[in-house]
């Protein structure tokens, strides 16, 4: 699509379009991998975004964001499900924040419901959030107001082809894809179901050094981080990479 500056702290911008249902709430999403400015450019589009609608004096709240965080599987889920690795049967917990361990039939779901909303006249849409507190994602927590007009859907994989990524061979996760194949929906089906995307690129060694220093703020320690970053993030952040172009 047409490039888009967005600006130096969250890197190179790119907006792809969609077809949007006339009449319907407009679905903006904002995504990249891991530690390169969704969250801090989300904010921005719903600040500014709502300072122009209520400028233009429509009904308030106009926008609404929400992430893709919420639709973590659960603790259960990930304790209670394994995977075969050159190293042994793993649960899932242990690949935290790859495509499978989210639940992205039912997030293709909320996206479609939220944006035919208006028209269908359903009112009681409520989404999950991420709660990091407890490291769980907490369910029909956020509802989508009757005035929103455009929601900002923020995370990763917007931009995704189906999993598995094809650089994951060689790391042992071949059997994810007998999960994907029994039922999860394709990460393709996301892109779909949104008229805009904004997506960004942050050079990996400045996004390493991110996540690093995240993990190791929230009481992980060194090793545990560069292990983990290898293990999801840089495959998550590679992927997103090669969708950015």
């Amino acid at each position: 699509g047409e490039g888009v500056d967005v600006g130096e702290a969250v890197g190179d911008g790119k907006c792809e379009g969609g077809e949007r249902v006339e009449g319907g709430v407009l679905l903006f999403g904002v995504t990249a991998g891991p530690g390169c400015g969704k969250s801090v450019l989300s904010v921005l589009l719903q600040q500014s975004v709502t300072h122009l609608s209520i400028l233009e004096h429509h009904p308030q709240p106009f926008v609404h964001t929400i992430s893709i965080d919420g639709y973590h599987r659960t603790n259960d889920f990930l304790e209670s499900h394994m995977l075969l690795t050159p190293t042994g049967p793993q649960t899932f917990r242990q690949f935290n924040g790859l495509p499978p361990t989210f639940d992205i039939e039912s997030f293709v779901g909320d996206l479609s419901r939220a944006r035919a909303s208006r028209l269908s006249g359903e009112s009681d849409i409520k989404f999950p959030i991420y709660d990091r507190r407890l490291h769980e994602p907490v369910p029909n927590i956020s509802p989508l107001a009757r005035t929103v007009r455009c929601l900002l859907v923020e995370g990763l994989f917007l931009l995704g082809d189906d999993y598995p990524y094809q650089h994951t061979d060689v790391m042992g996760l071949n059997p994810l894809q007998v999960e994907w194949e029994n039922g999860v929906a394709p990460l393709s089906r996301i892109r779909g179901e949104l008229d805009y995307i904004v997506s960004m690129y942050v050079e990996t060694e400045d996004v390493r050094l991110r996540m690093l220093e995240r993990k190791v703020a929230t009481g992980r320690t060194a090793e545990y981080a560069r292990e983990s970053f290898g293990r999801v993030d840089l495959p998550n952040l590679v992927s997103a990479s090669a969708a950015h172009g």
